[in-house]
This record gives C-alpha cells, structure tokens and sequence, in this order.
C-alpha cells in the first residue's frame, strides 16, 4: 500500500516537471504515461487494501509476494499465528514478526506481538530480550516499559523493575492507579512506595494522596505524602495544594485524628502565609477563639454552615474581648435546628480540660434558645459525651459559659458548637440576635 502511493507521487512529481519544461504536443506522451503509472499505483494499493482487510490464511503470502519488501505484510502473517496453541505455527509467527522488524525496526506493534510470541512459547529469555529491544527502538514509551517492568515481577525481580514502572506512570497518568493498587499488595509500606514507586512529579504525588486518602481511607498513612506535597509548591500549584489540605483537615479532624489534623493545618497555615490568628494564649487548643483574625470557614478553624432564615458574620462593635465578635442573627421565618457554627479541637487522650466561652444575646424568641455545645468527635462510643451550656432564650447580657471534661484513652478531638433545638411550639419562628466571644480549651494540671 505505501509502496504503491509512493510510486505515483515519484511518477507524479516527475511528469509535472518534464510538462512543464516542454511544448504542449510533446507533453502528451509523457501524461499519457503519468495516467497509465497512476492507474497502477492505485490498482496496487487497491489490491494491498483488500488484502490487509482480509487477512486470511491465503491472502497473507500473496500480499508479501505482492509487497514483500513492506513490514506491515509480514506483521499481519504474524499475528494470524499468536493466538494458535501449535508450537509450529508460533514459531513462525515469531520469524514473520523478526520479518516485520528488519523491514521496520520501529514499529511497536511488531515488538509487542514478537514478545507476546515468546511469551506463549515460554521462552523468557527472548520475551525479555525483545522487550528490552523495544525500549531501545522506541525510547520513553509507558506500555514497554509498564510490560517490562511487570515481567520482571513475575521473575521477582523487582528492584529491576520498580524504576520501569515507576517511569511508566510518570509518562501515562493512567497507569498510576493500577500501579499504586500493585505496589501495596508487593509492599504493604506506604512509606517505601512513595519512595521506590512513586513518580517525583506533583501530579503523581498528588494521585498518590488521592490513593490512601480516599481510595484505601487510610488517612495516617496519606499524612507524609501530604507533608511532601505542602513542602515547597509553586505558585500556580498553591489554590490545588490548598484545597487538597482542606479537605484533608476536616477529614482527619472527623475522624478523631487530632495529632495528624493538627500537623496537617500547620503545613496548611505555612502553604497559606497565614497565621493561626488571635490573641489567645499558647495552651489554648483552639483557633481564632476570639474573632480577632479572618475567618476561614475550614480546617481547624471556625466552620459555617449557612442557611434561610439566620446571617453569620463578624461584629466590630460589640465584643467581650478585644476588637470584636461573632454575630447570628435570626430573621423570624424559620425553626432551624441550629448548628451551624462549629469547630474542631484537637486534645490529649486521658487529660482534662477546661472550656470557657462567652454568650450574649438580644430579643432571642421561643422556648428554645441558643446554648454552647462540648462533645467528642471520632471516639469510641464507650468514650463519647456531650455536655452543653444553659439554654439562653430573651436578653442576655454577656455570660461566662464553662464545661470541665475528661478525654478518654482514645479520644483526641472534641467539637465546639454554637447549637440550638428545633421548637415543636406552635410560636416557633425563631427572632434575634446572639453573640459569642473569647472562647478557650485549655488543659487542667492538678
């Protein structure tokens, strides 16, 4: 097919140049001849197309005699014998693919189809050679050196071909995952598969993350690969990296991993520019108690959850301490069940702790009011508690709230909130205002 296009675009070039240099009554000759060279071409790659469209048994040979000097006669011959159980037929199969790489030593299909001959015939030696060969005719290529990397696994030898794989997810994103699933079953150490395994980009870093965090939900173990992400990104990485380390945050706080969710916000914070924001004293275990930084709604930081009916936002004019306060302010057109201002605190199992915080409020309606809520986050339910403030409802001046608790072995998060119950009274819309300010979780020493 090639040969035979190839031979009218030669033919063609020629016949343009010659009429061009010739009177009109001697051109005739030679486009005659063009025309006759152009039928043949075509009537060549005609037959060369049906051939390979129908690549029997039969018609196989006749396309190499047709065009025995073109590889792509002898992979197709080739690949007509690799899926035969006769020893015979692969053999050949195997010398008509060797056929097909002398021609073009190029083509990978040629080199994927030989090793997958020996590979039927059991000779490891020459599928390893082969595969070897075609990563040298073609260079950099994923699906040689993902298959390379995976034969020598199956011969164990796999500091051989941890590189090989590792190279080939660098290349193709979609071979990460499989390759991340493959070295956990080889190495169970996270550790060591971030270190042999994974690609140095921050692309395969990231999947990675992805991998233990969501895939396996193992989150300790997603922590360092956190740590190497946070490290030094550059700046058209920073929002992803950001937003990755959010939502990792909240899902190590959810799950009770108080030591890991505070090393995570840390690096959050640095990636940031940020501050753990307000004035409170070292020992507390909270953040931005006092209202005095920015909010960040995420993390370990305050959290909001908006709806109809209330507004959230910072005071500048009324605070307990310092500069300012949190303000809600409820609108009289619904009965939430309010718990919309939250945030995570991480702890020390076995300690005891004191938490204090201030609640005012102005002209709160019904029955059920606004309290402050303590209770533990991802414990074991034989550990889990949760105490709560009086119940404010009307006007309230400025009130010092306090819960003494006791963490248990495994309890190293508790939740603060800003909560108020759902009203079954018929006068049920809830109206007015609360604030809150100086909040503070501090360990108790005997």
């Amino acid at each position: 097919m090639v040969r035979g296009f190839f031979i009218f675009g030669v033919a063609w070039y020629t016949v343009r140049r010659k009429v061009s240099a010739m009177s009109h009554w001697a051109a005739r000759p030679l486009l005659l001849a063009g025309g006759i060279i152009y039928l043949l071409a075509a009537a060549v790659s005609a037959v060369e197309v049906w051939v390979v469209t129908h690549p029997t048994q039969e018609n196989l040979p006749r396309l190499l005699q047709w065009s025995g000097a073109d590889s792509l006669g002898w992979r197709l011959l080739a690949r007509s014998k690799l899926l035969s159980f006769d020893r015979t037929e692969l053999e050949e199969g195997a010398a008509s693919y060797r056929q097909a790489l002398a021609r073009n030593p190029l083509d990978p299909l040629a080199w994927d189809g030989l090793a997958s001959v020996y590979s039927r015939l059991g000779t490891s030696e020459l599928e390893e050679a082969t595969l070897r060969g075609a990563l040298v005719a073609v260079p950099n290529s994923p699906s040689f050196a993902w298959r390379l990397g995976n034969f020598l696994l199956l011969q164990q030898r796999n500091e051989e071909a941890f590189p090989l794989l590792r190279a080939a997810a660098a290349q193709d994103a979609s071979l990460r995952a499989p390759l991340f699933a493959l070295a956990w079953k080889l190495l169970a150490d996270p550790q060591r598969v971030l270190a042999d395994l994974v690609p140095s980009d921050p692309d395969s870093k990231r999947d990675y993350f992805y991998f233990l965090a969501w895939t396996r939900n193992d989150l300790p173990a997603a922590l360092p690969v956190w740590e190497e992400i946070a490290r030094a990104p550059t700046e058209d990485r920073k929002r992803d990296v950001l937003s990755i380390g959010s939502a990792f945050v909240n899902s190590l706080a959810e799950a009770g991993l108080g030591p890991e969710a505070s090393r995570a916000w840390d690096d959050l914070l640095r990636v940031s520019g940020a501050s753990a924001g307000g004035t409170q004293k070292q020992a507390d275990r909270m953040t931005n108690g006092d209202f005095e930084a920015p909010l960040r709604d995420g993390g370990l930081d305050w959290r909001f959850f908006p709806e109809a009916g209330f507004r959230i936002e910072l005071d500048s004019s009324v605070a307990q301490h310092g500069g300012r306060s949190l303000r809600v302010t409820f609108d009289g057109t619904a009965n939430p069940e309010f718990a919309a201002v939250r945030q995570w605190v991480p702890v020390e199992p076995g300690q005891r702790y004191r938490w204090v915080g201030f609640l005012k409020t102005e002209n709160i309606s019904t029955d059920n009011g606004l309290y402050l809520s303590v209770a533990t986050q991802g414990a074991p339910p034989e550990e889990s508690w949760e105490r709560t403030t009086e119940n404010r409802v009307g006007t309230n001046p400025w009130t010092r709230e306090q819960v003494d608790f006791q963490t248990g072995p495994h309890t190293r998060v508790v939740q603060v909130v800003l909560r108020r119950r759902q009203s079954a009274k018929l006068n049920n819309r809830l109206a007015g205002k609360v604030w809150i300010d100086n909040l503070s979780v501090t360990p108790l020493t005997d």
